[in-house]
């Protein structure tokens, strides 16, 4: 019913194009069908997900081809109505990344998010040209490349995580950093495009460093444990030599995290330095 009536606003809008309002209504009551049909069919957050990621993609296609064609109206209609969708679709997709267990489900949230990345980063790319014939700037869009550029990240991270690639508690973490490193490495032509992409990356580097921050304090800081222990005698290997009685925080994974984070500002430093 949902659907029949958007069909009708739209065909009531196409027919009396100086009518501002039919257009705009039949883009709202477009929200509704899949979302309802999802619900109603019983699918899953699964479904409820892909229900409200097709829809907010078809409302950047709306926007998009309205903001081409002077129909500022609509373009905003669409563009709030996409980000209303999106928003709670790629949230329900992230959680389910990061909640999946096996390589079916992993796979499946995955596909979810990287579908959505794929309408945003072509999103981001539009604008970006669209402002490059104008001769502008294309500040806007950074900001769907660099939720792209998060979906992308959580899909990677959360598929090593979730088919048991690099186990829990500690490693996933390394596994969303080379993702980061991955995506901060991908050449993109357009530079606003770029620049989201690096922002998602430089996120989660600055995540992972925050994860590692407490751990290499306390390591730092653990030989100053020596000093209510000096009668203990001699330390039982290196890692009580330098946190005597607070053990070896995060395992292996520390020193496989502050590499990789080494790697990426070395890497940060040469382009910079080359103007890349």
């Amino acid at each position: 019913a949902a659907a029949v009536t958007a069909a009708l606003w739209a065909g009531y809008g196409a027919a009396l194009p100086r009518l501002r309002g039919p257009l705009p209504v039949a883009v709202c009551l477009a929200q509704l069908p899949l979302p309802l049909w999802a619900l109603s069919a019983g699918g899953g957050p699964h479904a409820f997900s892909w229900a409200l990621l097709a829809t907010a993609a078809g409302d950047a296609a709306v926007a998009l081809w309205c903001a081409g064609r002077g129909r500022r109206a609509v373009a905003v209609t669409a563009l709030a109505a996409g980000c209303a969708l999106g928003v709670p679709g790629l949230l329900t997709a992230a959680v389910l990344a990061l909640t999946a267990r096996g390589w079916a489900g992993s796979a499946h949230s995955a596909a979810l998010l990287a579908t959505a990345a794929a309408v945003l980063l072509y999103a981001a790319r539009r604008l970006a040209r669209i402002a490059a014939r104008t001769d502008a700037a294309a500040p806007a869009a950074v900001v769907p490349a660099a939720v792209a550029g998060l979906a992308v990240l959580v899909a990677g991270g959360g598929a090593l995580r979730g088919t048991g690639v690099l186990p829990e508690p500690e490693w996933p973490v390394l596994g969303f950093l080379l993702c980061a490193m991955a995506l901060g490495a991908v050449p993109v032509g357009e530079r606003s495009v770029a620049a989201g992409l690096r922002l998602a990356s430089a996120a989660v580097c600055a995540g992972a460093a925050l994860w590692a921050l407490p751990a290499v304090a306390r390591l730092v800081l653990g030989p100053l444990g020596w000093v209510s222990r000096m009668w203990d005698g001699a330390p039982q290997g290196a890692r009580a030599a330098v946190a005597p009685g607070l053990g070896w925080p995060y395992g292996m994974a520390l020193p496989a995290v502050l590499g990789a984070l080494a790697v990426a500002a070395a890497a940060v430093g040469w382009g910079l330095g080359t103007g890349a």
